[in-house]
């Protein structure tokens, strides 16, 4: 069967109708499917996922279960489209003024820049608001769109965002880059739910928008510049020289941009972040005052989503459990009956997720986390990390347990127990107890 005939027939499958809803034909053989011929397939397909599926709620039409068939199988093959000119202008014609979700779906799959028609489609796409979103949530989307759209004026846009975005200064700064930005970057920003940002888990697998604007200069340098002078904001705070309110430091949007910032430089492993990232971390977790606060829980803990999906030496140790300041905030927080719920909450849907996951998953959490904090040994040859140990001479600690041995023998830890149980960091993946207890042991045996 030609490719041609191949796309023909999925075509019909998912527009036609059957003569019986029990038979829709002989098996498909997929196995010849590539990327253009499903490009020439997507029109089809996703008119049937929105108008059949979704408007109508039709599920068991035979289309609807072709098209979740044939769904499933291009997830398998790990396909994704390339859209030509003819196939891209059927495409964005269906799909109504204010349809911009769709349309930012689909304009990854295009195999070229769009033609004059199809950018005429695209602005009047975007000509009407977003279905169903705010305004302020639709600015990445809206760049996005004027961009692929041919427009390249984007004032009118700035002062319409700038007005919903007011208390938001590093959002606002953000807007100013926007224009500079590349197709790639601002199509990752747009797939994001208004720039927020959930860390990868390991049983899912979210996209970091991160990643692509890592390979823009213009956002680097943005983001240089936003944690910059996020760092400087923080410590003008705790040294008195602006006002001290409790969880004001920065907006909830704000603490998204600042936080992709440092994704982004983590990523490039920029030596400028290096000494911001500490002061930072550090500064937004813990009041200048004796007060029960935090300068801003929504920094605090985006950018601890941060550390869980890229994380650096600095930031890690940033995070260190028996710091002082962290155990004092700690202690001041300890008779809070509230707080003490909201812990108990947090630690048992914690140990939830740590008893679903496989131990040799945590252990190769732990394995990159300390390759990350012994960088320096390892590289001098003082150690060396395998699949299961770390090895420091003839001492080898185990990532998955923590059990010490020498020469192949278990030997007691060098180290005595802390007097108390370490607490974990609850946005953290793996079992910080245990990590911290293999860093101080590893540590302890260079010495």
């Amino acid at each position: 069967m030609t490719d041609r005939d191949l796309a023909a027939r999925l075509v019909a499958r998912l527009t036609g109708s059957a003569d019986h809803p029990c038979f829709t034909g002989a098996p498909l053989d997929l196995s010849t499917l590539d990327a253009h011929t499903l490009g020439t397939v997507w029109p089809a397909l996703r008119r049937a996922e929105h108008d059949i599926m979704l408007r109508d709620h039709a599920y068991d039409d035979p289309r609807a279960e072709f098209a979740r068939w044939l769904r499933g199988q291009i997830d398998a093959l790990g396909l994704v489209p390339l859209v030509d000119a003819d196939a891209a202008l059927e495409l964005f014609r269906d799909i109504p003024p204010g349809g911009w979700k769709r349309a930012l779906e689909d304009l990854p799959c295009l195999d070229a820049l769009p033609s004059p028609a199809l950018q005429a489609e695209l602005a009047r796409i975007a000509g009407e608001p977003e279905d169903g979103e705010p305004r302020a949530k639709s600015a990445y989307g809206a760049y996005a769109l004027d961009w692929f759209a041919g427009r390249r004026d984007f004032s009118a846009r700035r002062d319409a965002y700038a007005q919903a975005l007011a208390d938001s200064p590093f959002r606002l700064r953000e807007l100013d880059v926007l224009p500079e930005l590349g197709p790639a970057a601002l199509l990752a920003l747009a797939a994001t739910n208004d720039g927020y940002f959930a860390p990868k888990r390991l049983w899912l697998d979210f996209g970091d928008p991160a990643v692509t604007l890592a390979e823009d200069a213009a956002y680097v340098a943005f983001a240089r510049d936003a944690l910059t002078e996020a760092a400087r904001l923080v410590a003008a705070l705790h040294a008195g020289a602006v006002p001290y309110e409790a969880d004001r430091a920065f907006t909830t949007d704000d603490a998204q941009v600042v936080a992709r910032a440092a994704r982004v430089a983590a990523y490039r492993d920029e030596a400028w972040l290096r000494p911001l990232i500490g002061p930072l971390l550090t500064g937004v977790c813990v009041a200048p005052t004796t007060a029960k606060t935090v300068p801003s829980q929504s920094l605090a803990i985006a950018l601890g989503h941060a550390v869980e999906t890229i994380p650096t030496p600095e930031s890690v140790a940033a995070f260190a459990l028996d710091a002082p300041a962290t155990r004092a905030a700690a202690a001041s927080l300890a008779a809070d009956p509230a707080r003490q719920r909201d812990l108990e909450t947090e630690r048992r849907q914690r140990l939830n997720r740590l008893s679903a996951l496989p131990l040799g998953v945590m252990a190769r959490h732990r394995k990159h986390v300390l390759s990350l904090v012994f960088a320096e040994p390892v590289a001098q040859g003082k150690i060396t990390i395998d699949d299961r140990h770390v090895h420091v001479g003839a001492w080898s600690v185990h990532c998955a347990t923590g059990r010490v041995t020498r020469d192949g023998e278990p030997v007691d830890a060098p180290l005595e127990p802390p007097p108390s149980p370490l607490r974990a960091v609850p946005w953290l993946p793996y079992d910080e107890a245990l990590l911290q207890r293999i860093v101080d042991v590893v540590a302890h045996l260079l010495e």
